[in-house]
């Protein structure tokens, strides 16, 4: 194995080597080694090498893609994976020799060995046949019930080495559910399960699955505990009894009384105790006070410092009803909710006397009422008008006051400054790029505040309905926001910005997330230099009509924000959806429209606030966002992640363009990483303050931006090693997008948004279809993962530029011609660009 890896590496590969050379070395090399690890076997021993899954039957089977995977998860042994052409069995043998080798030798051997060795996977018949048993019982908790597996173990080579498994799947006729009866000897309890039998899981005609039947004890548990049946279990539920008339069954489901008795017991909720400054270690309470019918606050030494409205506004359950789970539930997850809690713990006691009465004790842990944070960042490409290759570093200074108004408030202050810091052409360039200051509030109310009466009205006039109304007055949290930020850099411009407005969060389920901003109103305020007018605003019109001082308004729906996550399945996959919706000037456009259909003189369309000595415009527009993210776990040491991302930005009413700072970039540590932040785009336009590279003081000047945007990402993830408590994770990925404009913009050729290629009348292209303009990125990346925070550092190579650039001749350095790909003759390592970041990119 040495003497063929030496061979390989002493040749000399010049760049005549055909592709088929390449194969012909590449399958020596898998031969040599594939065979280098049959040595090591026992008599009578085998690899492994493939498990297959077969149906065999008449007809078709429904979903048989999803069976075939959800059956692949019972294999007991499966093949070894491989490190490019390598078994990773062949890592586990030669790797565990260090005999004779240096200390150096023997850490690298050993670094190997836990990355890419792997235990050989020898085949094993009982494993082989216990898998097939496995499968079998699962078809037939699917309704495959007389569903037979055989497995089939055959040699793939002529040395008998290597083994491949087929599974012969013979499900056979499915049985589907004909009808189902429930009942019990409780005549409320059997009452109950009548009323609510439409709500069944089990379906008539569909297959009798194990899995839909556990649903249907759930719901029935769910729903007899949501009727005062406290203390109901699903034991109480008896195992499921059916009779087949060919394949057709009819199910008895039954509802058993608790031992020693005749009927379940229903509850009704008794007094309420809560204690809002319990502490385990206190035993004496001893002041105790009615506050509302059935509501009693019992105290200690402490006094609570949360009104006792806030707390029994948490409370979904009255005394005299009847006991729900659910009030159960969400009391607790709403007391949870106000943050001024470390601890929350419900407990029921059964009244002594009356048999059906319930008492519940809210033990309440308060939490710290001051909270402080203080925490750093470095990035690059950071600036937010102007990318250039900076990095970038920022502290932050958080304070949170926890119950600031008695009512469990949380008012969340934050203190930001940092600056960005050049690092090529210091010779042309100041070290101190970009100045920034950052100071914002937020004030979490933890109930829905309807201010405006917006909600309510929307309610009243039918376009929200009773449900959705309820769920939002319910989970509804309302936030307030002031922010000012002040922005300088140093030879181009000042930036002055502040916002505010208030907005909801609420949960629509475990998994879904909404936040909405109904209020907000931004104010912009640049100021430039002559420099950047110069070299800048004057070569781009659509640069100059966003450095001038804007407002952005929203009175009915600034934002809304919908974020929806799946959870890991069986195979570890897990995936996001984020979709975003902003809108801005629509109440400034309808008032204008209204004044211009009942005066004689219009307001004009660039519709503005004049004021003496300045202008402040309104912008409006739309912009809409998608954001899918896919996880696939392999193993505690190997993920694979992709990403999708499309945005469109709209303007309307009287604005011709949408402001640059809701423009949409590419570029940087969370995007594509082989170009700086706003390097590239739009479409196949290229910047000429970028050419010649190094020639002049502003090559790194970069701030393209567009309209529209289409991005994805893949990335590979796997550990390295571990040292002192900080676990080294490597990354390999591939990004690619751009962005575009909408409309044609004559100062930036190339850069519209089209499915076909343009030619102008003397047949010169002025566009082509928006994949032409695609770029494409590769490289590599290091995590250090601290527990509490992961540096990151990937080192983007450019594969495929969105604009032609020129190919040379290897050999004596002539043009060829142009291509969009990266010319890897001429390669520099100064063409690679480094992006350093905390936490994951996505």
């Amino acid at each position: 194995m040495r003497e063929t890896f030496s061979l390989i590496l002493s040749m000399r590969l010049q760049h005549t080597l055909s592709w088929r050379a390449f194969c012909l070395v590449g399958l020596a090399l898998v031969t040599m080694t594939a065979c280098t690890t049959n040595k090591y076997l026992e008599e009578n021993q085998s690899f492994l090498v493939e498990n297959e899954v077969v149906f065999e039957m008449d007809g078709k089977i429904k979903k048989k893609g999803n069976l075939k995977t959800e059956l692949a998860a019972y294999y007991r042994q499966k093949p070894n994976d491989r490190f490019l052409w390598v078994p990773k069995e062949w890592f586990y043998y030669n790797l565990q020799d260090t005999v004779g080798s240096s200390r150096f030798a023997k850490k690298w051997k050993s670094w190997q060995f836990r990355q890419f060795g792997e235990e050989p996977s020898i085949f094993s018949r009982d494993q082989m046949e216990e898998t097939a048993l496995n499968m079998q019982y699962y078809l037939q908790h699917k309704g495959y019930l007389n569903a037979e597996v055989e497995a089939f173990a055959e040699y793939s080579d002529r040395d008998g080495k290597k083994i491949g498994v087929t599974y012969e799947i013979h499900p056979k006729q499915v049985y589907l559910i004909d009808t189902v009866r429930f009942f019990s000897k409780d005549p409320r309890v059997n009452q109950q399960l009548q009323e609510t039998s439409s709500k069944s899981k089990l379906k008539k005609g569909e297959p009798l699955d194990v899995d839909k039947y556990e649903e249907e004890v759930k719901r029935i548990t769910q729903h007899l505990r949501n009727e005062g049946y406290a203390y109901f279990q699903s034991n109480y539920i008896k195992e499921l009894e059916a009779d087949s008339a060919g394949h057709l069954v009819s199910m008895d489901l039954e509802v058993v009384a608790p031992f020693d008795q005749d009927q379940h017991q229903q509850y009704r909720v008794g007094n309420i105790y809560i204690y809002p400054t319990y502490k385990p270690s206190e035993q004496n309470y001893f002041h105790i006070d009615q506050v509302e019918p059935g509501v009693y606050f019992v105290r200690g030494q402490e006094e609570s410092k949360v009104k006792p409205k806030t707390i029994i506004n948490s409370l979904y359950f009255d005394k005299g009803e009847l006991y729900r789970q659910e009030d159960y539930d969400r009391t607790y997850v709403s007391l949870g909710n106000l943050g001024v809690y470390r601890f929350v713990s419900i407990k029921e006691v059964r009244d002594t006397v009356q048999k059906d009465v319930l008492h519940f004790n809210v033990y309440l842990t308060p939490n710290k009422r001051f909270q402080f944070g203080l925490d750093g960042e470095v990035n690059t490409s950071n600036s937010p008008y102007i990318g250039r290759q900076l990095v970038g570093l920022s502290t932050n200074l958080s304070l949170i006051h926890r119950n600031i108004f008695k009512g469990a408030e949380r008012l969340v202050g934050n203190l930001e400054g940092g600056v960005d810091l050049n690092t090529r052409n210091l010779d042309s360039l100041p070290l101190i790029n970009t100045f920034d200051f950052r100071v914002s509030t937020d004030l979490f109310i933890p109930k829905f505040v309807d201010y405006l009466g917006t909600y309510r009205l929307l309610h009243k006039v039918k376009l929200i309905n009773q449900e959705n109304y309820d769920r939002i007055r319910e989970k509804g949290t309302t936030r307030l926001n002031f922010t000012y930020n002040y922005i300088q850099n140093i030879d181009f411009y000042t930036l002055n910005s502040l916002n505010a407005g208030f907005g909801y969060n609420f949960r629509g389920s475990r998994r879904t997330k909404y936040t909405i901003n109904q209020v907000g109103i931004d104010y912009l305020s640049p100021v430039t230099t002559l420099n950047f007018d110069t070299l800048i605003l004057d070569q781009s019109p659509f640069l100059q009509r966003s450095f001038t001082k804007q407002l952005f308004t929203s009175v009915l729906l600034r934002d809304l924000s919908v974020n929806f996550t799946q959870p890991p399945n069986l195979f570890g996959q897990s995936y996001s959806i984020l979709g975003r919706f902003e809108l801005s000037g629509l109440e400034v456009f309808g008032a204008n429209w209204i004044y211009n259909e009942i005066r004689s003189n219009p307001v004009p369309d660039t519709f503005s606030l004049r004021f003496p000595n300045d202008t402040v415009s309104f912008s409006q527009f739309i912009k809409l966002e998608l954001d899918y993210r896919n996880y696939r776990t392999f193993s505690p040491k190997k993920s694979f992640v992709w990403r999708l991302y499309a945005g469109v930005a709209l303007p309307f009413g009287y604005s011709n363009s949408v402001p640059y700072v809701k423009q949409f970039f590419v570029g940087g540590p969370q995007s594509i990483r082989a170009w700086a932040a706003r390097e590239i785009g739009p479409g196949g336009y290229r910047d000429p303050l970028t050419f010649n590279d190094g020639a002049n003081s502003f090559s790194t000047i970069f701030y393209q931006t567009g309209d529209i945007k289409l991005e994805f990402n893949l990335e590979y993830r796997f550990e390295i090693f571990s040292l002192f408590g900080i676990r080294y994770e490597g990354a390999v990925f591939l990004d690619g997008g751009n962005v575009y404009t909408l409309q044609e913009d004559p100062a930036r050729p190339l850069s519209q948004f089209l499915w076909n290629a343009r030619y102008d009348e003397t047949g010169v292209k002025t566009g082509d279809n928006f994949l032409q303009y695609l770029a494409l990125g590769t490289g590599a990346g290091l995590r250090l993962d601290f527990s509490y925070f992961i540096f990151r550092l990937d080192v983007g190579m450019r594969l495929r530029n969105p604009y032609p650039t020129l190919a040379y001749d290897g050999y004596n350095g002539s043009v060829v011609k142009e291509s969009h790909w990266a010319d890897f003759s001429v390669f520099r390592f100064r063409d690679l660009n480094y992006n350093i970041g905390l936490g994951y990119p996505f």
